[in-house]
């Protein structure tokens, strides 16, 4: 979960304790969802959005689970940015695309 603290500038990641379980915290998951991400103008094409999904996309690897997001029709810069991260778009609704990223195959020496 991003949070903006109100008595400063920044933002930062949180992550909940994993226990074992996949990234999402239920045992029974299929995939781990992004539920939203929204960057202020004034601080977006600067990395920050590619860098907090690059991180979930490492953790949605470490549990071998798909990455699932929504991105809005009517918004061609972040589906571009979500295609050039390796999101496919695998359904859609009236008002947005649902997008996969899915980890590569784990290798033998990997397990």
């Amino acid at each position: 979960m991003i949070r903006r603290h109100q008595d400063s500038r920044q933002t930062r990641l949180d992550r909940e304790p994993r226990s074992g379980r996949p990234a999402t915290g239920h045992p029974y998951r299929e995939y781990i969802e992004l539920s939203g991400i929204q960057l202020l103008p004034h601080v977006q094409r600067q990395g920050i959005g590619t860098a907090v999904i690059e991180d979930l996309k490492a953790e949605a690897a470490k549990v071998a689970l798909p990455l699932d997001l929504g991105v809005e029709k009517d918004n061609p810069n972040a589906q571009r940015l979500y295609e050039r991260l390796g999101f496919v778009r695998v359904d859609e609704t009236e008002q947005e695309f649902r997008l996969q990223w899915r980890p590569p195959p784990q290798t033998a020496a990997e397990t």
